[in-house]
């Protein structure tokens, strides 16, 4: 009789407790938005848009997006300046920031990445892309959970060699290579290639790769390996 005593007791705790979280998601998630614009004369922003709690028009809860104007000031040209997520007044979850739009060759540049990265209740959190480098090559990130610089991300644009554009090459050019303790790379090889310049132009990228690594990589963050990479070249 006790055993079944005590099996109600904690079936009937369990209950509560489950009833206290459905009740807590409810008032979370049931709080009644009101969406908010604010327009900027004198900035390089255009506008902002956020949603507020109608019960405390001060706090902001919900998706925030803030506009550039466009390289002209024209506030008819828009463009993302950042874009997240606010919770109780505080900056939550993913949050995006994008560089000021800007005119290069004659051409509008807009929508190029300045950080990405979450917060917890107003807080950076995890690894964050802080910058980017190099027209967009090299992303540098940091652990703002470790407090300390982590390996960047590097992504080298490939160039398409024009006779093998012409012919219609494409495919994959697999090389093969070693990376050494300063990060430079050493016995660059073809596994499997191509020709028509597609292989000249991997082994290009692998040695740019090297070069962004030894200028951004934090220091000693380089191991000795013998490592492959597949580049990949297709026709738009």
């Amino acid at each position: 009789m006790e055993n079944t005593n005590d099996q109600h007791l904690l079936t009937m705790k369990r209950l509560l407790l489950i009833m206290i979280i459905l009740l807590s998601v409810f008032l979370a998630v049931g709080q009644e938005l009101k969406e908010k614009e604010i327009k900027f004369h004198k900035s390089k922003q255009v506008k902002e848009t956020f949603e507020v709690l109608k019960s405390d028009k001060k706090i902001k809860h919900g998706i925030y997006i803030s506009y550039f104007k466009g390289s002209d000031n024209s506030e008819s040209i828009k463009h993302i300046h950042q874009k997240g997520n606010y919770n109780n007044g505080q900056k939550d979850g993913l949050w995006t920031i994008f560089k000021r739009p800007r005119m290069e060759k004659k051409k509008f540049i807009y929508g190029e990445l300045d950080s990405v990265g979450n917060y917890k209740k107003g807080i950076k959190s995890g690894i964050w892309i802080t910058s980017t480098k190099e027209d967009g090559q090299v992303k540098i990130r940091y652990d703002f959970d470790e407090n300390k610089k982590v390996d960047p991300l590097i992504n080298v644009n490939l160039e398409y060699p024009e006779i093998a554009a012409e012919l219609g090459v494409q495919g994959i050019v697999k090389l093969s290579f070693k990376t050494n303790l300063d990060c430079s790379v050493s016995d660059v090889k073809v596994v499997s290639g191509l020709g028509h310049g597609c292989d000249k132009s991997a082994i290009k990228s692998v040695k740019k790769m090297a070069n962004l690594s030894l200028k951004y990589r934090p220091n000693d963050s380089c191991d000795v390996s013998t490592k492959t990479i597949d580049f990949t070249f297709t026709l738009k």
